[in-house]
């Protein structure tokens, strides 16, 4: 579940507060057990394979502002839902972020393909969107952002 503080893991069972640090984000993995499902990509950028959205197993990266251990967690980025084709990972991700949020606040015709929407919820002070953009070939986001400002301000 998403919600103002931050998003609730269903597996590891944790919820990950906007604005955490990366230092914070790694203790509270590791006094879970669970630090080795951590993986630094690169600094300010940490996956981890989860359970989340109404029990969907994907990947999540978690962006922190500015990119450095003293950033704080901006944005949450779905990615790898197990799906090969594209279609079918759509599918998947839209049910689980409709089961989430609802209906989307705005759609629109798909970047890419008509019959691939783009799709925007505007919830909880929390902005999450799910399209299909051109990169190299069709390349799926589903990205949560929570306002800079706003993010410091609560933290």
């Amino acid at each position: 579940m998403l919600t103002r503080a931050g998003l609730e893991l269903e597996d590891p069972r944790l919820t990950i507060r906007w604005g955490i640090r990366p230092g914070e984000l790694r203790s509270l993995f590791r006094d879970s057990g669970c630090e080795d499902l951590l993986r630094s990509v690169t600094e300010g950028y940490i996956v981890l394979r989860c359970r989340a959205l109404a029990g969907l197993e994907t990947q999540l990266g978690l962006h922190f502002r500015p990119r450095s251990e003293e950033g704080r967690l901006a944005e949450l980025e779905f990615f790898d839902n197990g799906q090969k084709e594209l279609r079918a990972s759509y599918d998947l991700y839209q049910s689980h972020l409709e089961h989430a949020f609802g209906r989307p606040s705005r759609s629109k015709p798909g970047l890419c393909a008509e019959d691939l929407p783009s799709h925007e919820w505007r919830t909880r002070g929390i902005r999450v969107s799910h399209y299909v953009m051109e990169r190299f070939g069709p390349e799926e986001h589903v990205r949560v952002r929570r306002p800079t400002w706003l993010t410091s301000w609560l933290t």
